[in-house]
């Protein structure tokens, strides 16, 4: 009985630690935010964009290491690869400045398409093993962690990332009103307080970064918060 207690206080503990480790991920967004305001607006290279960059690389990394560590049968390897290779590709679909500038426009969805061949090479080898640790991975909450970071980013942050949405936003008298002073003879305003463009990158970076941030979650909080506790020693009352 004793154990068991121990047992299930050290799995309240670790959930409590897991609620704390995701409260932190928030706060930093928020700082990363207010930091990049302050220092004129969330733009690109900026801290916003950086750790958009470093949260996916450090889960891309985290997965392919965890599938790693799981060959021989000690876990899901293939389905943790492929976690991991979606997240690259994403990655590198943010770096598509970098690579715009390192080799030529549009770059980046040529190096995507190497990783999408790595993606459906583990299927293609061994398909029945894949199609079954799949199905376990997807039954597990990091799965519906990693769904849900992936989702947010690829689909909200986007569509939340439109002209029409923001022209709708901005559309209303009382920002007209107030931006009617500085309109210039184009109908456009001065980049420097064009805040229509300020606010959605704000909103839409901010948005991107906190789905990043649930991504690099599903990776780190499962080796963290799921360890074995060993046999329970319940006794039925």
């Amino acid at each position: 009985m004793q154990h068991a207690f121990k047992t299930d206080l050290l799995r309240l503990l670790r959930a409590a630690g897991a609620y704390l480790f995701v409260a932190a991920l928030g706060a930093a967004i928020a700082g990363l935010i207010l930091i990049d305001l302050r220092r004129g607006n969330v733009v690109e290279n900026g801290l916003v964009e950086t750790a958009q960059l470093l949260a996916l690389a450090a889960a891309a990394i985290v997965y392919g290491t965890r599938a790693r560590l799981a060959r021989g049968g000690r876990g899901p390897a293939r389905a943790l690869a492929m976690c991991s290779l979606v997240v690259l590709a994403m990655c590198i679909r943010e770096l598509d400045g970098f690579f715009d500038k390192l080799l030529w426009h549009g770059s980046w969805a040529a190096i995507d398409l190497l990783v999408l061949a790595a993606f459906l090479a583990i299927p293609a080898v061994a398909p029945e093993r894949t199609v079954r640790e799949l199905a376990d991975f997807a039954r597990s909450q990091e799965c519906a962690l990693l769904v849900v970071g992936i989702a947010f980013a690829v689909v909200f942050s986007q569509l939340l990332g439109y002209k029409v949405v923001w022209a709708e936003v901005f559309d209303l008298p009382i920002w007209q009103d107030a931006a009617a002073p500085f309109v210039q003879p184009d109908g456009h305003l001065p980049g420097e307080i064009d805040i229509p463009r300020h606010v959605k990158n704000t909103v839409e970076e901010s948005f991107e970064l906190a789905s990043y941030l649930l991504v690099l979650a599903s990776a780190l909080l499962p080796p963290l918060v799921a360890r074995r506790d060993g046999p329970r020693d319940r006794q039925t009352v």
